[in-house]
């Protein structure tokens, strides 16, 4: 485990799939109203679904997936209902 091979490739794996992301997230909650950034955070379980179902070949039921599109058609209509701010949010 101490190999530095390994070590590498674990901080990398950490940069990914942690600090990366929520760099975006701060990013987009000063220039996104913050009930449409609440609607789009919940597409997050619906990617990882798809990733899933992608990367590892997991099943969804009928039912899962009608969810799923469901969130994702709430999140769309929240996007297009609320224009995008033109200044930061005031901290």
């Amino acid at each position: 485990m101490l190999d530095p091979r390994v070590l590498v490739i674990g901080a990398l794996v950490g940069l990914l799939s942690s600090v990366i992301p929520y760099s975006a997230e701060l990013v987009a909650l000063r220039s996104l109203a913050p009930n449409v950034f609440g609607i789009l955070m919940s597409l997050e379980p619906a990617a990882a679904a798809l990733a899933a179902a992608v990367v590892l070949g997991e099943l969804l039921t009928p039912l899962q997936w009608l969810a799923m599109g469901c969130v994702i058609i709430a999140s769309v209509g929240a996007t297009r209902a609320h224009p995008v701010l033109r200044e930061p949010a005031p901290d």
